[in-house]
């Protein structure tokens, strides 16, 4: 005791108990009220979904203590369609959204802690109270299926949404969101109008709360129902006075989301509509009274009929006139001619008339009929009209279509197997199909190709066997077509013949053919039909009419021949890289003189040899090149085509057809008129009606 009262009386140890003294008592005042904030309840701001909030599947906006429902993903907008892969907004996929849908919401504070019933009107800037949001909800539509899909438009950009609220009818419901389109889903009830509330719960810039809410009320059925836009068009009326002669509008039945075809009426008659695909009308009134009606039926369910009222009058500037049967069209062909003509009070003279195709930004020359030709690209061509004069608006309206616009779709019909630029030659094949089937390991086919203008492009063809020119023999080539004989595959391997065409622009097309050799021991490999005749010098029975067996190799030059022996004829063969069949004497051949030929042929071969030029110098026992006229003598055809190849390099197939015929004029009186290329006048036709 006696050393602690000496410390306490020394003068530094009282220093440094008043300094610990003073410690502890700082300890003391910390220490409270650290355990006094670690104990206060969190301010939390009011929920306005109170017990229901357990509910929802929510998630964290901005801190732990806030939270928004999550938004699932709904279809797209005004589309009739399920979809099942609807993905949920602010969270997960798969979560769905608590709702309260639509419309224009008026605005009220609930989380400032001073009226949680939210009875506050927000205000604008301008201290004017305005609505918060707005659905795109059509409360005056109809709608076939038990589904609502509408946006919310949010007009306060500074305003924070912390959840959203759907009710129907006085239910709550969840509805789906789709984050990247903005749209909601939310289901309905059937045969009713449906009263949906939506409710948008915010934070505002300072952190206080407010929510807006709006009513909107939507008929649903699952009746036939009609649906329409003349109704808008013409404000709600039945009856409506016009200047101009073409309405387009939409008129289509729904029921239970599908859609089918109304039944349209114009005048009485049945209009079908312009594009299925919107089922989009478009008409033309007549002058004065006109009655549009709109129905249908569909399964034995019929809707009510709506009746329309138009009366057409011209206005003041639409003295000019056009007339025009032009009008939208799918075509093959690669040339459109139409009509149109424009006119005031049926003077043509005092209206411009100007048709520009558009796509390729030319104008339209007319013909001397009046009518209009115009080249097609291959796809779509647009085509404008304008008609106008010094003193009127111009008229730019097609009267078929009722549009500014008539769109032509030329799609190019290809030769079957071809391949490559759609704007590439076309080929065409003789003697040879895309799968063919022969008995003989040679195989002898011409090819033609032309460009897309009609060109024939002889200089540019290819033809390859299994990818090689291993066994690919080049016979022929005139201005137009080109000669090949394939040396075949007889071991089983597979034939493809790849025949390709480049025109001069570079684009090419191939064809790819397979050929399967079917050899056997037989010497015998079919047979092919031979006919001679020589009408056109008035000879009427055929000089040779008969089946001919077919060995390996027979060209068309060896089974005439056969032929011509049997049935007591002499022939001439002049060829010099191949067998041409110059004259034949002999058999059936005596009597012959321009008397004998038919009068009509003599008279057109006349017009272009000239009568100092006929008859030519002739035989009466034989019958060769260069007879009667300048262009005569034996051509031959193998299944109707005139192949302009040697017979000798043709080798025959099992089935084929054979003529060898006499022409006096280039081939243009037995239908042969472009087999050789083209007549000295550069004409290529023929003439009717053959001999």
């Amino acid at each position: 005791m006696e050393r602690l009262r000496r410390f306490l009386e020394n003068s530094k140890s009282k220093k440094w108990i008043s300094r610990g003294i003073a410690v502890f008592a700082i300890i003391c005042l910390i220490i409270p009220s650290v355990a006094a904030l670690g104990m206060q309840p969190e301010a939390l701001p009011d929920n306005p979904m109170g017990e229901a909030e357990t509910e929802h599947s929510a998630v964290p906006l901005n801190s732990t203590n806030e939270v928004i429902p999550q938004y699932p993903e709904g279809l797209a907008d005004g589309q009739d369609k399920e979809n099942d892969d609807a993905t949920p907004q602010g969270g997960e996929e798969g979560d769905d959204i608590k709702n309260g849908n639509n419309g224009g919401s008026s605005g009220t504070d609930d989380g400032d802690g001073e009226n949680p019933n939210g009875d506050n009107r927000t205000k604008d800037d301008t201290g004017k109270e305005g609505a918060l949001f707005e659905t795109s909800i059509d409360p005056h539509n109809t709608l076939s299926i038990n589904r609502v899909d509408f946006t919310i438009k949010h007009f306060k950009e500074d305003y924070k949404v912390r959840k959203i609220e759907f009710t129907v009818n006085g239910k709550e419901k969840d509805a789906k969101h789709n984050k990247e389109t903005g749209i909601y889903e939310l289901e309905l009830e059937w045969n009713k109008v449906n009263t949906i509330l939506t409710k948008v719960y915010y934070t505002k810039p300072d952190g206080t709360s407010c929510s807006g809410e709006e009513s909107k009320e939507v008929e649903v059925t699952n009746r036939l129902i009609l649906k329409e836009t003349l109704g808008t068009q013409f404000s709600g009326e039945n009856e409506k006075v016009v200047t101009e002669p073409h309405l387009t509008f939409i008129a289509v039945l729904e029921k239970e989301g599908r859609q089918y075809q109304a039944k349209v009426t114009l005048n009485g008659k049945e209009v079908k509509p312009s594009s299925t695909e919107n089922y989009e009308y478009s008409v033309t009134l007549s002058e004065g009274e006109n009655e549009i009606i709109l129905g249908g039926s569909f399964n034995g369910e019929t809707v009510d009929n709506v009746k329309y009222s138009v009366r057409y009058q011209k206005a003041k500037n639409m003295e000019i006139e056009i007339e025009s049967d032009f009008n939208d069209t799918v075509t093959e062909e690669e040339y459109i001619t139409f009509y149109a003509r424009a006119s005031i009070d049926g003077d043509e003279s005092k209206v411009n008339l100007e048709i520009l195709q558009s796509n390729i930004d030319e104008v339209i020359e007319p013909n001397e009929d009046g009518s209009y030709t115009a080249k097609l690209e291959i796809g779509e061509n647009t085509f404008r009209i304008k008609a106008w004069d010094s003193e009127h608006d111009p008229v730019t309206i097609w009267p078929a279509s009722g549009k500014e616009v008539v769109t032509v779709t030329y799609e190019r019909e290809r030769e079957p197997g071809d391949e490559g630029d759609p704007k590439g030659p076309d080929i065409l094949l003789s003697g040879l199909d895309l799968i063919y089937h022969t008995k003989q390991p040679t195989l002898s086919f011409s090819v033609i190709a032309k460009d897309i203008n009609g060109k024939y492009i002889p200089d540019n063809i290819e033809v390859y066997l299994n990818g090689r020119t291993d066994g690919v023999s080049y016979k022929w080539k005139d201005g137009k077509e080109v000669g090949f004989a394939v040396q075949l595959h007889t071991d089983g391997t597979d034939n493809i013949i790849l025949i390709s065409a480049t025109d001069d622009e570079g684009r090419t097309t191939k064809k790819r053919c397979t050929v399967y050799y079917e050899g056997t021991n037989d010497p015998v490999l079919g047979m092919a039909h031979i006919t001679m005749d020589a009408k056109t010098v008035g000879i009427n029975t055929p000089l040779i009419d008969e089946d001919i067996e077919l060995k390996e190799g027979m060209t068309v030059a060896e089974a005439v021949m056969a032929l011509l022996d049997k049935y007591g004829y002499e022939a001439e063969d002049t060829g010099k890289d191949g067998f041409y069949l110059a004259r034949i004497s002999g058999g059936a051949l005596s009597g012959l003189s321009p008397d004998r030929i038919p009068a009509d042929l003599a008279a057109l071969v006349i017009e272009r040899v000239g009568e100092e030029n006929w008859p030519g110098d002739y035989y009466s026992d034989s019958l060769g090149e260069f007879d009667f006229s300048q262009g005569s003598g034996w051509m031959y055809h193998v299944n109707g085509h005139y192949p302009n190849l040697s017979m000798s390099d043709w080798v025959l197939q099992d089935g084929d057809e054979v003529g060898v015929r006499f022409t006096l004029y280039y081939g243009k009186d037995i239908g042969a008129g472009d087999a050789m290329g083209k007549d000295p006048g550069g004409d290529t036709s023929n003439w009717s009606p053959g001999w």
